[in-house]
C-alpha cells in the first residue's frame, strides 16, 4: 500500500514539475503529451464504465486527473502556438 501512495506522489511531483516548465515547452510536444494523457486517461474511464472493468475508485479518479490535466496542456499548447 506504500508503494501506490509513493506513486502516486511521484505522479503529482511529475506533474507540477510539467506545469513550472510549462511556458518554455514546444507547442508540438505540447500537443503530443496532451493527446497520450487525454487518450490513455479516456481508454481507462471506457474500460471502467463501458466495458465494466474492476477498478479502485484511486485509480477511477487518477484517469479522471489525467484527462483533465490533458486538456490543460492542450489549452496551454494552442495559446502558446497562436503568441507566437
Amino acid at each position: 500500500m506504500k508503494r501506490s501512495y509513493f506513486l502516486i506522489g511521484a505522479f503529482f511531483y511529475y506533474l507540477a514539475f510539467i506545469y513550472l516548465n510549462m511556458k518554455t515547452r514546444n507547442p508540438f510536444l505540447g500537443g503530443i503529451i496532451a493527446a497520450v494523457m487525454i487518450g490513455f486517461g479516456s481508454w481507462r474511464l471506457y474500460n471502467h464504465f463501458i466495458l465494466g472493468q474492476e477498478m479502485p475508485t484511486w485509480r477511477v479518479v487518477l484517469s479522471v486527473a489525467i484527462v483533465v490535466y490533458g486538456l490543460v496542456v492542450a489549452y496551454n499548447a494552442l495559446i502558446n502556438k497562436n503568441a507566437e
